[in-house]
């Protein structure tokens, strides 16, 4: 949740971006932050809690002053966005981009995926993950060849790269957003949080029906009845628990 005391510029402007935005100071804010090094950053959740940090000053630097109509009765609406970062921004945001192969824009892992932190960190809760990770899909399928139909002896796979979630640890929250906080927040209160939690939950219900699909592939593919019966039932339970979560928006 936080980053290298080094990094304090950064978190301090993040931490107080609601305000910053709402009264018009975050440019005023970025423009004296000092131009950081990126080297004091190790590890992947470093670099991640980075570009969710920077890519969400540099849209609130941006968009500060959002879209205006002047006050003349005419159908001309004017934009007030800024065309060219500070290099103190621009500089470190391309930087940990290029370190982690994402582009230097707010995306949806920096927005909802990367972007919580649990109140209650010491206490555990079964079924719910901590972080996400990406994993290869590997899909087996068999080789057609004797008439009699499928060679099971001999079989092929099919790679496909970073084609899902797969979850590690167990830390979110008893199924709701009550032991969960986001990171950084625009403006926008209760509903962009519930949106950012919410969101959080649906994706992680979401993992075990990605993975019951790979694997109802590979029953149909094999073909292994039992194993598409099993994997169509984990699909099943994932869906019920994509619904739940979406529940709790609104």
């Amino acid at each position: 949740k936080e980053l290298p005391d080094h990094y304090r510029p950064w978190m301090e402007i993040a931490n107080r971006l609601p305000h910053l935005i709402g009264s018009h100071q975050l440019r005023a804010q970025v423009n004296e932050m000092p131009l950081l090094n990126c080297q004091f950053l190790t590890g992947y959740r470093e670099q991640r809690l980075a570009h969710l940090v920077l890519s969400f000053i540099t849209m609130g630097y941006v968009w500060q002053d959002g879209e205006a109509q002047p006050k003349e009765n005419v159908l001309i609406v004017w934009i007030y966005i800024c065309k060219v970062l500070p290099r103190t921004l621009a500089l470190p945001l391309v930087e940990v981009s290029r370190n982690l192969g994402l582009p230097p824009i707010l995306l949806h892992s920096d927005v909802v995926l990367a972007n919580w932190a649990t109140r209650n960190p010491g206490r555990k809760n079964p079924g719910f993950v901590s972080y996400f990770v990406i994993r290869d899909v590997h899909i087996y399928y068999p080789i057609y060849g004797a008439k009699e139909g499928v060679n099971l002896n001999t079989s092929s796979k099919i790679t496909v790269p970073r084609s899902f979630l797969s979850t590690h640890s167990e830390n979110i929250g008893a199924g709701n957003c009550k032991n969960l906080d986001p990171i950084v927040l625009f403006p926008g209160g209760e509903s962009l949080r519930g949106f950012i939690l919410v969101t959080v939950l649906v994706e992680k219900a979401a993992v075990p029906g990605i993975k019951a699909l790979v694997q109802a592939v590979n029953a149909v593919l094999l073909p292994s009845p039992d194993s598409l019966l099993q994997a169509l039932q984990q699909l099943r339970l994932s869906i019920q628990d994509i619904t739940r979560s979406l529940g709790q928006m609104h």
